[in-house]
């Protein structure tokens, strides 16, 4: 009688444990979260999210990197991890002992747009001095026949472009972005070499 009261007695206290805690066995989004509370497992997706960065490439320019902390980058809860801590039965506990289970919850991000602008403009290939001009393609004479010389790209950012490249990516979650991918993040040059008026000029 004593070692049933005594059991009972362990398996009600075990329960009332689980109540407010995951069973043995539980993953998260890949993370262990045997025992712990909902606070805790959402403790350790902050933590997951503290030290992001994105490294931010552009043309004739070494690569540079944006801290979340520069951005206010956050893990923001849905409330989806305390959902799922409802749903189990306390008096359940024991499962978890020959049990694994496995759950994939949203991870949401939040961050200060005004910031990421102005990181933006203290990266390297913002500033003018390190900016070159787009040059247009022209008709020139060269080796006894007329030609077209290609339009040079130069290294020009399109400020408003290049935030919405870089935006996208750190909505994504990206940890690198490169602007080069993305030619619409330059000024482009106003003739290229399939402009219909350069090939006509070509032809007279």
């Amino acid at each position: 009688l004593m070692v049933l009261v005594v059991g009972g007695c362990a398996y009600a206290g075990a329960s009332y444990y689980f109540s407010d805690r995951f069973f043995e066995g539980t993953w998260i989004n890949g993370v262990n979260c045997s025992q712990m509370t909902a606070a805790e497992v959402e403790n350790l997706f902050q933590q997951k999210f503290e030290n992001y960065t994105i490294e931010v490439s552009a043309r004739d320019q070494a690569p540079q990197t944006i801290s979340g902390a520069d951005i206010s980058y956050q893990y923001l809860s849905t409330g989806e991890v305390l959902k799922l801590l409802k749903q189990q039965k306390p008096y359940e506990w024991i499962k978890g002992l020959y049990e694994q289970k496995s759950y994939t919850v949203s991870e949401n991000t939040g961050y200060n747009r005004t910031q990421l602008q102005e990181q933006l403009k203290t990266l390297s290939c913002a500033q003018a001095e390190n900016q070159t001009e787009p040059e247009n393609a022209y008709v020139a004479y060269q080796n006894g026949q007329f030609v077209i010389v290609p339009e040079t790209v130069g290294s020009k950012l399109n400020i408003k472009e290049a935030y919405k490249v870089l935006n996208a990516a750190v909505d994504a979650g990206q940890t690198s972005v490169n602007f080069s991918d993305t030619p619409e993040a330059y000024v482009n040059a106003d003739v290229t070499q399939d402009d219909p008026a350069l090939q006509s000029a070509l032809e007279a």
